[in-house]
C-alpha cells in the first residue's frame, strides 16, 4: 500500500501538512477491503464512528474510542440493513444529544466489462439511512431505521431525473450528512448541476419527505465529499463527480441558500486545497475541536489503510 503525505495549501499559499493519529485495535471486524475504503467520520465526545462503503454481511459501523492522541476501536454497531451493499457513505453527529446517524448513497451504478458498458441498475439496500445513540460512556442505544430518502428525490423536480443516472455520471451519490439545529442536511457527490451548482438536502428525521428542503451552493465544479458542522455552518471536503484528476478542497459554507444570488453572488470560503495525494481520496472529515475561527480536524482517505488518518488546525481568515 502506497504511502502518501499530504499537504494543504491555503489560499494565501501558505503550506501546511497533517500529523499522523494512531488508529489501534482491529478495525471492520479485520476485513481487509472495508479497512481501505474507509468512507465518513464522524465524532461525539470522546469517541469516533466510521464507516466503510466495503462493509456488508452484516454492515456495521465502527467505533472508536480517545487513546491519548490517537484512537483504539471500541466496538462496532451492527444495522438492520440486510445482506446487501448498503454503500455506507457519511457520518452525521447531534452532539446535543449524542445521536449518530449513517446513510447509503442512495446512488444507481454502471459496470464497465470487457470493453462493454453495462446497464445502469439501482439497489434498495442503497437508499437507506439509520440513527442510534451513542452514549457518553461508549455504550449504544437501539438502532433505529431504515429510512429513505426515494420519495423526496423523486418528487423533487431537479433532483428526479439523476435517480436514473450512475453515480459516477453525475447521477444522484450522497457522501455528506450533518445535523444542525434538529435538521439532517445531506450533500451530494452528484448531481452537480450546469452553473456547477451543488445541492444540499435537508429534512427532519420524522418526516423526510414533508419537511425537504433543498439548497445550491458553488464548489468550482465540485461535489460534496462530506459535511460536518461548526458553530456558524458547515465545513465541506469537496472532490470530483466522477473518475476526473479535480483537486480536493475544504471550505466554510454558511449555510444559506446561494442560489437566488446567481452566479456572481456568494460562494463558499475555501480553506485549503489538499495536493501530493497519491492513492489517496479524502473522503471523511470530523472536527475535533473549534476554538472560534479554528477547527482542529480529522481527515480520513479511500486508499489508506484505516483511512490513514491525519490531523489538521485550518484557521479561517
Amino acid at each position: 500500500m502506497e504511502t502518501v503525505t499530504l499537504v494543504l495549501t491555503a489560499p494565501n499559499g501558505r503550506a501546511v501538512h497533517g500529523t499522523p493519529v494512531n488508529f489501534t485495535g482491529e478495525l471492520f471486524s479485520g476485513k481487509p477491503k472495508p479497512q481501505t475504503s474507509v468512507s465518513g467520520v464522524n465524532g461525539a465526545g470522546d469517541f469516533l464512528a466510521i464507516v466503510s462503503d466495503e462493509m456488508k454481511k452484516p454492515t456495521t459501523v465502527q467505533l472508536l474510542k480517545r487513546d491519548g492522541e490517537g484512537f483504539v476501536a471500541a466496538g462496532s454497531v451492527t444495522l438492520p440493513a440486510g445482506d446487501d451493499e448498503v454503500d455506507l457513505e457519511a457520518v452525521g453527529v447531534d452532539r446535543a444529544s449524542g445521536t449518530v446517524y449513517v446513510t447509503g448513497s442512495h446512488c444507481a451504478t454502471r459496470k464497465v466489462e470487457d470493453g462493454v458498458l453495462g446497464e445502469v441498475k439501482g439497489k434498495k439496500s442503497r437508499e437507506q439511512f439509520f440513527r442510534f445513540k451513542l452514549n457518553a460512556d461508549g455504550t449504544v442505544g437501539a438502532v433505529e431505521g431504515p429510512k429513505t430518502l426515494t420519495s423526496a428525490l423523486d418528487a423533487h423536480p431537479v433532483l428526479g431525473p439523476f435517480r436514473a443516472v450512475a453515480s459516477k455520471e453525475n447521477g444522484i451519490d450522497i457522501e455528506g450528512l450533518a445535523i444542525k439545529d434538529g435538521r439532517l442536511h445531506f450533500g451530494f457527490r452528484g448531481p452537480v448541476l450546469r452553473g456547477a451548482w451543488v445541492p444540499v438536502l435537508s429534512c427532519t428525521w420524522d418526516n423526510p419527505i414533508g419537511s425537504a428542503q433543498v439548497r445550491y451552493i458553488r464548489l468550482g465544479g465540485r461535489g460534496i465529499r462530506d459535511l460536518t458542522t461548526v458553530d456558524d455552518g458547515f465545513l465541506i471536503l469537496a472532490g470530483p463527480v466522477g473518475d476526473g484528476d479535480s483537486t480536493y478542497r475544504i471550505y466554510f459554507w454558511d449555510g444559506t441558500d446561494h442560489l437566488p444570488l446567481g452566479e456572481n453572488g456568494t460562494v463558499p470560503e475555501l480553506l485549503g486545497e489538499f495536493s501530493n495525494l497519491g492513492a489517496a481520496k479524502p473522503e471523511g472529515l470530523a472536527v475535533l475541536k473549534a476554538e472560534g475561527r479554528t477547527y482542529d480536524v480529522l481527515l480520513l482517505c479511500d486508499g489508506l489503510p484505516k483511512g490513514g488518518p491525519t490531523r489538521w488546525s485550518i484557521t479561517r481568515p
